[in-house]
């Protein structure tokens, strides 16, 4: 009789408000969440992961893995993490050979890619604003409208610098076809066509708007009041990878938000990790550099869908086929909601 009136432990009693049940079914998959995300759910004194992550270029606008890194939070979250200089085309081929499974670049390459067949999504952005903020001209041109007609200098045709200035002098209502772009190589180079007159105008760093000023040229325009975005800092991988090391990829992510945070708040400490890395340039460079990525870095870093679609229709004037892609299509946003919902972020910052 005794055990009669035992309830079977998977049972649910009809008399209970079925409403609270689901209520209480759902608070434990946020308390999930909380605790997959909190600091006390690193694997510490753990096994590790190794892991090898990809950067485009040795300057300020990638310069949040690197402390990241040296700041120790990835080992924190159970990773060792090997960071690697590679250019675009390079760290594309690493990540679908799985010989780098993580890079952080613009998309276009790996875009192009999915349209022969590879399978790279994007997990996030870092920063929506182009590291190229600054027109620049030499003395002689003293407003951005006195560059039509004019020669202007860009890296190489193709790169960020063609494809943001052309982008700059739309917004400012110039068509590319009223002025001359010649291809010129570095900023260096730039800079010492711009005071030979060898060319009217370039557009520049922030960290080289510091040589540009001290050379005398003439910043016409920041960039940034534009509003364009232009991707270079996203979080790159492929779904393979995703699906097959999916707590590999929640750590890495919860280490770079981490790692967002101590850049954003630990200016000192960020500025000397990031001289171990950038040993070369005008003297406040680094410090200019680290002011600008650390307010331009988003706290949360969302893929900018916006910046995808840039992507996808910069493609598109060489790769007809890219016309019919949409940003949805190479996103996974699902790791910084996680973060976002869960409250980890937002804890970061009280």
């Amino acid at each position: 009789m005794l055990m009669g009136s035992l309830i079977h432990p998977w049972s649910v009693p009809k008399s209970r408000d079925q409403g609270s049940f689901r209520a209480l079914i759902l608070s434990l998959s946020i308390l999930a969440i909380l605790l997959l995300y909190s600091p006390g759910s690193s694997r510490g004194a753990g096994p590790t992961t190794n892991l090898k992550v990809g950067y485009l270029s040795i300057a300020a606008g990638h310069s949040v893995l690197w402390v990241t890194k040296e700041a120790g939070l990835f080992e924190k979250n159970g990773l060792s993490v090997e960071t690697i200089y590679a250019p675009s085309s390079a760290l594309s081929q690493a990540m679908l050979a799985r010989s780098m499974p993580l890079g952080i670049s613009g998309p276009v390459s790996p875009i192009e890619a999915n349209l022969k067949g590879a399978d790279f999504v994007v997990l996030g952005t870092l920063r929506k604003t182009p590291t190229l903020v600054y027109l620049v001209s030499h003395k002689k041109i003293t407003s951005v409208q006195q560059l039509r007609g004019k020669k202007l200098g860009v890296g190489r045709f193709g790169s960020a610098t063609d494809k943001v200035l052309v982008m700059t002098l739309k917004k400012v209502g110039i068509e590319p076809h009223e002025v001359s772009l010649l291809q010129l190589g570095n900023s260096a180079l730039r800079m010492l066509a711009l005071q030979q007159q060898g060319i009217d105008g370039t557009i520049l760093t922030v960290e080289d708007g510091i040589a540009a000023k001290r050379l005398g040229l003439n910043v016409l325009l920041d960039i940034r009041q534009l509003g364009i975005e232009y991707p270079t800092n996203e979080i790159i991988t492929t779904r393979r990878f995703v699906e097959q090391n999916d707590r590999t990829v929640r750590a890495f992510m919860k280490s770079i938000v981490e790692g967002i945070y101590f850049y954003k708040t630990q200016k000192v400490k960020s500025i000397e990790i990031m001289k171990k890395y950038i040993r070369i340039g005008e003297p406040d460079a680094i410090e200019v550099g680290y002011d600008f990525t650390a307010k331009e870095t988003q706290r949360k870093p969302y893929v900018s869908l916006t910046g995808m679609k840039v992507a996808i229709d910069d493609l598109a004037t060489t790769n007809p086929e890219a016309m019919k892609l949409k940003p949805e299509q190479f996103v996974d946003s699902r790791f910084v909601s996680e973060l976002d919902q869960s409250g980890f972020i937002d804890a970061l910052y009280r």
